[in-house]
């Protein structure tokens, strides 16, 4: 009788412990820290910036994906929880964009964690990084062709070149400017009012541009021979340069 008590004991105590265990373990471990998310899940990229991607909650490891893994190359598995990413420069972009919109092209990033929990990005996209985005456009007071625009410089004639800057993907306003002239017959000169805090050496002009970014220089010709003109253009703050060129009449 007193050995049934004890056996029927142990029986009870062992169903206890099973019960706890959430039935000897048949059971899958739930998330850490809450269901998985990749944050961010929304924003803007550009092409050639590295950005760090964060997974929060789920069970690593995880298994990763782009939808346009050409463009935004993501590790296939991750046993913690940030990786980095770099997007090319886009050749191709969303359609149905506004005029004048930022070109941007839209991907997604998805994610499944050890126990089969998957998190995915809603609204990313890559745009187009202007590394060196110096827009540069020519206007002159010189005569006209029969057919066509206006040439961009002409013996004796003025030009002004208009500089729009554009870094990163933003505009690079209120920033310092030098153009010079490498080569050509010009002279550098500022309209009244137009100099923008600039200042003329030599052949060397300084300017800065606007809060858009913008900056507009003027060279005047100051002889009658026909050569080819080149000027460069370089942000004050680093060594890359644009180098243009126009033809004097």
């Amino acid at each position: 009788m007193r050995s049934s008590l004890i056996g029927g004991v142990f029986v009870i105590a062992a169903a206890a412990l099973l019960g706890s265990c959430g039935g000897g373990g048949a059971a899958s471990p739930g998330p850490v820290g809450g269901p998985p998310q990749i944050l961010p899940a929304t924003g803007t990229l550009y092409g050639g910036v590295e950005y760090t991607f964060t997974i929060a909650g789920g069970r690593a490891p995880y298994s990763l994906s782009s939808s346009e893994a050409a463009l935004v190359p993501v590790p296939t598995t991750l046993n913690g929880n940030f990786f980095n990413v770099t997007p090319a420069n886009p050749g191709v972009y969303d359609i149905g964009l506004p005029d004048n919109a930022l070109p941007v092209r839209s991907f997604t990033i998805t994610m499944r964690d050890s126990v089969g929990s998957t998190a995915g990005t809603t609204g990313l996209q890559v745009a187009i990084n202007f590394m060196t985005g110096y827009g540069v456009s020519y206007l002159s007071n010189c005569p006209a062709p029969l057919s066509g625009g206006a040439p961009a410089a002409c013996a004796g004639g003025e030009t002004a070149i208009h500089l729009s800057a554009t870094i990163n993907g933003n505009l690079h306003g209120n920033r310092q400017y030098k153009f010079e002239v490498l080569r050509g017959p010009f002279s550098w000169f500022f309209p009244a009012n137009q100099n923008q805090g600039g200042a003329i050496v030599g052949n060397i002009v300084t300017t800065n541009t606007d809060h858009e970014g913008n900056a507009t220089v003027f060279p005047r010709d100051r002889r009658g021979d026909r050569r080819f003109g080149h000027q460069r253009v370089q942000h004050r703050g680093d060594t890359g340069h644009r180098r243009t060129g126009d033809p004097a009449e």
